[in-house]
């Protein structure tokens, strides 16, 4: 399954009651640094396009969470933000 578009194929999975992680959608004109997500976990960055691991990287502390977020905002692409999930890799 190709996916262009992560957002409706995220709402399609609650749709179906397929669980997914917790999930905070940013335009690309936000500054996510103004929201109160106060994140202390990992965290998995996502373009809203992109296939097979392509735009998605994962951050392990604060200091990468934001620049993470600065550079996502700086090159006007909208993203996700999504908990870190361990186990198997199932793309």
């Amino acid at each position: 399954v190709w996916v262009t578009q992560k957002p409706l194929f995220l709402a399609e999975l609650k749709k179906n009651k397929i669980p997914t992680p917790e999930t905070w959608f940013f335009h690309r004109e936000e500054n996510p640094r103004r929201w109160p997500i106060g994140f202390t976990q990992k965290v998995v960055f996502k373009t809203f396009q992109g296939s097979q691991g392509k735009g998605v990287a994962l951050a392990k502390g604060r200091n990468e969470q934001l620049m993470w977020m600065d550079f996502l905002r700086t090159a006007k692409v909208d993203f996700l933000i999504q908990e870190f999930i361990k186990g198997k890799d199932v793309r």
